[in-house]
Parts: structure tokens; C-alpha cells; sequence
């Protein structure tokens, strides 16, 4: 995953997408593709990924797609902020890990 143009960032529990994949995402999303097709498409294997994953993606590319703001890549978090070490572990904090 981590040699794919359309990857920001990935560890092993998230994964940070470009401007570019969510321009993509919601382009191909609108045009009536699935999340599944879409990723897959675009390099990243859907069964890697999961159920939930692509939902949370998919959530967030629309979510942004629509706001105020438009598409932006989140910097990266510093140690524990949003993680299992001890970080915020609501649906939104998910959310954004996977943004």
C-alpha cells in the first residue's frame, strides 16, 4: 500500500489517503462505482481493506467532498493521539484515522 501514488500514509493499523485518491473516490463514487470497484481500481485490494474500512473511507471522502472545506490531507498524529495506546477510540476518531 505504501507504493501507491494515491497513499499518504499507512501503518499498520491506518491508512492516509491524497487529495488526489479522494478526488478520484468521489468523482468515480458519483458517477455510480462502488467503494469496492473503486479501490480496487485505484490499487488497493478491497478483502485487505475490509467492510468496515471501506465504509469509513467512503464516509469520509463524501463528508468532505460536501463541507466547507473540501478535500485535505490531515497530518499525521503524534504518538498515542488517536490510537489504541491510549488516544480518543470513538467512531469519529476511527474515522479520521482512515483519513
Amino acid at each position: 500500500m505504501a507504493e501507491n501514488p494515491y497513499t499518504l500514509h499507512v501503518s499498520t493499523t491506518q491508512i492516509t489517503f491524497t487529495n488526489a485518491f479522494k478526488e478520484e473516490f468521489w468523482r468515480r463514487y458519483q458517477e455510480g462505482d462502488t467503494p469496492r470497484t473503486i479501490m480496487y481500481d485505484l490499487g488497493y485490494d478491497p478483502e485487505v481493506l475490509g467492510r468496515n474500512r471501506l465504509s469509513g473511507i467512503q464516509n469520509v471522502v463524501c463528508k468532505q467532498a460536501v463541507s466547507a472545506k473540501g478535500f485535505h490531507e490531515r497530518p499525521q498524529h503524534r504518538r498515542g493521539e488517536g490510537s489504541a495506546e491510549g488516544g480518543d477510540t470513538t467512531t469519529q476518531a476511527q474515522l479520521r484515522q482512515i483519513a
